[in-house]
């Protein structure tokens, strides 16, 4: 605009003074040269200035794209990661207390300690093994006489279980505490650790999982001295 302005100004003089002879008309060419070269260096710089600016936001953009692509992805991996726990089979390996009815109906007292295995998750578990196991014995009572058991050499701990469903449970020892006063005394000492393995739905291609858990003997024969205790209290006392 100021060299549009400018070239105006000084045709107007250059006629003026010195009419329309043929230098004027010369100098007014070459101005006018001079003013188009200023207007395209003009013209280009802006376009250069507008280009970079424009490839600064496509820049910024794209940036901005590929952060929210991998802010995506790191949700979706969080997410699959979160599905893939919530479906996995938990094995829980538990004591509970086995009681029978005295002679009185209302009263309950402690008899026997059974061993169990559950899976409390929500997918299938296969092919669990025990792989380790801190071993006892216990002593079982037979028609033939008694018998002294190593819980680590029980058929079902060698050869392990093919298959437990959710919510299933399986028996894997019934210690009755009449035939074992002096093996009571040894359970009270220490906890038995036992180490499994186990494979989520193998016959889908799950992979296999690796646990230890702990038999908690000393917990579970204070229970049962309680339970004696309340059963022999309400046999005297109770009406």
């Amino acid at each position: 605009m100021v060299a549009a302005v400018a070239y105006v100004l000084i045709g107007a003089l250059l006629v003026h003074f010195y009419g329309d002879a043929p230098t004027v008309v010369s100098a007014m060419a070459s101005v006018a040269l001079v003013f188009v070269t200023a207007v395209l260096v003009n013209v280009t710089y802006n376009y250069a200035s507008a280009t970079k600016e424009l490839v600064a936001a496509q820049e910024n953009l794209v940036s901005a794209q590929q952060d929210q692509a991998g802010a995506q992805m790191d949700q979706v991996a969080a997410i699959d990661s979160q599905v893939d726990v919530l479906t996995h089979p938990i094995l829980h390996l538990d004591i509970q207390v086995i009681e029978r009815p005295t002679r009185r109906a209302d009263v309950f007292a402690p008899v026997a300690l059974e061993i169990f295995i559950e899976n409390v998750g929500p997918a299938e578990a296969d092919d669990i093994k025990f792989t380790k196991v801190d071993d006892f014995n216990f002593c079982v009572v037979l028609p033939t006489g008694t018998e002294l058991h190593s819980f680590k050499e029980l058929k079902i701990m060698q050869e392990g279980i093919k298959r437990l469903v959710p919510g299933q449970k399986k028996s894997l020892a019934m210690i009755f505490l009449e035939d074992n006063q002096e093996t009571m005394v040894q359970m009270k000492i220490r906890p038995v650790k036992v180490a499994l393995s186990y494979v989520k739905n193998a016959r889908w291609g799950g992979r296999e999982f690796v646990d230890s858990q702990l038999l908690d003997f000393p917990y579970y024969l204070g229970l049962v001295d309680l339970l004696d205790r309340m059963a022999q209290i309400k046999m005297k006392y109770v009406a």
